[in-house]
């Protein structure tokens, strides 16, 4: 724990400049290609491909890692590297049926699309489901290196299909997107050898060498591929809503599906920078907690989720204050319009409003996981992402394009009452009085340092000025508000 948390400053910044450079790549490719056609093209194609391999990834996170941990001192056991040949396999052959049915069906990938449009849609989709293909192999490396407490050089690798693509923009003069797509593919395929520069493992060797029939007696693996099976049924159906929702952007007019995509970037950032990160660091010892003992587990999980919400609900607060400002900063430029950095900040605000029910809903998750229980949440994700389809269908005829993230917050708000109420019937009790008080607390603190932005926070041509000038006073305020809640803690705590 100690390494984790000595690593955990460097393993922000390393995920804080794959944000900024990802970021980048969003902004300049909108500056140059607008909120067009051709740029949702790209996008769709990046959805299609990250929403297979993230499927991927999960598993690999709640599977393979724990069975390194327990497995490390056996050298001899290859149950983990046939467990992921096993989850390549399975990534090949649903790739080639993915990329069979856009074939067959490319002339109905969107309605607006021309027939140049998707041609290149097809190709990107095909260049990015190779390259993501490198990918498991990179994830199987990154999560041996995690297991022996090399952190960063686990993270490290994947700062280069980050800063690649940055670089090819600022080094060409006119942005060709199918080329662009081709230096992505190779980025990742680079990001995968680095990853073997960086690991010493003999074993690794063995991925390019399966054995079949060594895989097929291997008990150990096809148990770990069992236990994974609800966990990509879960992944997968949540995957399917994205594509769903992105997909049915496009019938919403020109550049939809580009906004949508900028907005999930903008709330991506607070979503990959802290909140993952701060899962990734207490789970181990959520699980530990939790089978030490059961009763005071639960109350200790409380605490994390209460402290993650104070940091999430205070960044939703300051996103209202200064988003627009951000995102005009990042995205008004070029072809990319005022009105168009305008929707990314309105939709931004409906996703960030959702992010503490996530949180709980996330922490809740974890709680049945730890206890090897991933078919609850995999039923609760099933019921969601219906009410979300159910949402955005119905909603769309009420409220138009704002109804692709509004859908989605509220199938979020619906997702953590039905994954409560099944606790409860679990025996899994919650004390909801400690976590509500402090989801009231920090949001009148949040609007305290709002209505103080609003008042004293200044608002010119400049956003760079606007943004410096009003998070300083953000924080300023913050600080104040701090000291005096533990000023008055403190004399509770003496009155007592």
């Amino acid at each position: 724990m100690r390494k984790i948390l000595k690593s955990f400053p460097v393993i922000v910044l390393l995920t804080l400049l794959i944000q900024i450079f990802g970021l980048l790549r969003s902004v300049y490719l909108s500056k140059d290609l607008g909120a067009s056609f051709e740029l949702d093209a790209f996008y769709l194609s990046n959805i299609f491909t990250i929403s297979i391999f993230s499927i991927v990834t999960s598993a690999i996170s709640t599977v393979l890692i724990p069975n390194m941990v327990n497995e490390k001192k056996n050298s001899k056991n290859n149950s983990n590297l046939n467990y992921t040949i096993i989850i390549m396999l399975f990534t090949i052959l649903f790739s080639a049926v993915m990329m069979l049915l856009l074939f067959l069906f490319n002339s109905n990938i969107n309605s607006n699309f021309s027939e140049d449009i998707q041609n290149r849609f097809l190709i990107m989709t095909a260049f990015l489901i190779i390259s993501q293909f490198f990918r498991i192999v990179s994830t199987f490396i990154m999560s041996n290196l995690q297991i022996k407490g090399k952190y960063i050089l686990s993270r490290l690798p994947n700062l280069l299909p980050a800063i690649v693509p940055v670089l090819y923009i600022f080094f060409v003069g006119k942005i060709q997107i199918v080329h662009f797509v081709i230096v992505l593919s190779l980025s990742y395929i680079g990001e995968m050898f680095i990853y073997f520069l960086f690991d010493k493992s003999k074993g690794i060797e063995k991925i390019y060498l399966p054995s079949i029939a060594d895989i097929k007696k291997d008990e150990k693996a096809i148990k770990m591929i069992k236990n994974t099976l609800p966990i990509l049924a879960g992944s997968a159906i949540f995957q399917i809503q994205i594509i769903i929702t992105n997909y049915l952007a496009g019938f919403f007019g020109q550049g939809l599906i580009t906004i949508l995509s900028n907005t999930n970037q903008i709330v991506g950032i607070f979503q990959g920078l802290l909140i993952a990160n701060i899962f990734t660091l207490v789970y181990p010892q959520i699980v530990q907690n939790l089978n030490d003992n059961l009763k005071s587990g639960l109350k200790k999980t409380e605490e994390f989720i209460s402290i993650t919400n104070i940091i999430v609900i205070l960044l939703v607060w300051g996103y209202a204050a200064v988003g627009k400002d951000l995102v005009s900063l990042l995205f008004y430029r070029g072809n990319f319009t005022s009105a168009n950095a305008n929707m990314v900040y309105s939709f931004g605000m409906v996703l960030m409003l959702g992010l503490p029910f996530s949180v709980m809903r996330d922490f809740f998750y974890r709680i049945y996981y730890a206890r090897d229980n991933t078919a609850i949440p995999t039923k609760n994700a099933f019921i969601t992402v219906f009410i979300n389809i159910f949402l955005l269908l119905v909603l769309r005829l009420f409220i138009g394009e704002y109804s692709l993230v509004v859908s989605t917050t509220l199938g979020t708000l619906i997702s953590l009452i039905n994954i409560s109420i099944r606790m409860r019937k679990d025996k899994l009790i919650i004390n909801w009085k400690n976590i509500i008080v402090w989801f009231v607390v920090t949001n009148i603190m949040g609007l305290v340092m709002f209505t103080s932005i609003n008042w004293f926070g200044v608002s010119t041509n400049s956003f760079l000025y606007n943004l410096l000038v009003n998070i300083s006073i953000g924080l300023g305020i913050l600080g104040l508000l701090v000291c005096i809640i533990l000023i008055l803690f403190k004399k509770k705590i003496t009155i007592k």
